[in-house]
């Protein structure tokens, strides 16, 4: 390897690593990013030494990204798996990832959540706004109309 290579080499490093501490990326992120400055060779070489530092983590990233998920952006099963998906995560790693997840408590949650803004509507427009919010949020109409209705209960005992 020549001193060229050898300093596309580790500069193709330093970004691989800047751009892996600022967030857990997947490696098809990292690929992804790489493209921009390097060709294939560098790319593979510094993909198999973020790995070999223990850097990068298709499995570690999947469950790091599940978890900011469901505690900060609540979205379904199905939609955190086409997430990942997305960015390049195996169909093993994302079941693996995305198996304790219960899409019945999550929307139950995000609605008991919603409701406090949706509380002073009628049945109709909180039911209307309520779904809409579930529905984008990845969850089946039949899980979503579930957790609106036992919502909307909820309201109703407390006043």
């Amino acid at each position: 390897m020549n001193l060229k290579d050898k300093n596309t080499l580790d500069k193709a490093q330093s970004v691989a690593m800047k751009f892996i501490n600022y967030r857990l990326r997947s490696e098809q992120e990292l690929r992804v990013r790489l493209l921009k400055d390097f060709d294939e060779p560098v790319i593979k070489s510094t993909i198999s030494k973020m790995y070999e530092l223990k850097f990068l983590d298709d499995t570690r990233f999947a469950k790091s990204f599940t978890e900011s998920r469901i505690n900060s952006k609540p979205k379904s099963m199905s939609y955190i798996k086409k997430e990942l998906s997305k960015k390049g995560i195996s169909k093993e790693n994302i079941d693996l990832a995305t198996k304790n997840i219960d899409d019945h408590k999550t929307c139950h949650e995000l609605a008991a959540k919603k409701s406090k803004s949706l509380s002073r509507l009628p049945w109709v427009k909180f039911q209307q706004k309520m779904l809409g919010y579930l529905i984008r949020r990845g969850f089946n109409y039949s899980i979503a109309n579930s957790a609106t209705k036992k919502v909307w209960e909820e309201i109703q005992s407390d006043f």
